[in-house]
């Protein structure tokens, strides 16, 4: 998208979150990027894994 130093690294970032999150309804993963908006220490990869263990769980039964 831009040639800026360091904005490459950051939009594949941006690239892996979103692949390791199709499992994530859009509702939900739109509520967990509002919560990142608001609190700058929040750990959305951490938030992310959770998410998709208990789709995953939920998938499985």
């Amino acid at each position: 998208m831009t040639r800026q130093p360091g904005f490459k690294a950051f939009e594949k970032r941006i690239e892996e979150l979103l692949e390791k999150s199709r499992d994530i309804p859009p509702a939900t993963m739109l509520s967990l990027l509002k919560r990142a908006d608001n609190n700058p220490s929040f750990d959305i990869a951490k938030e992310i894994e959770l998410l998709r263990t208990a789709a995953k769980t939920t998938k499985d039964e």
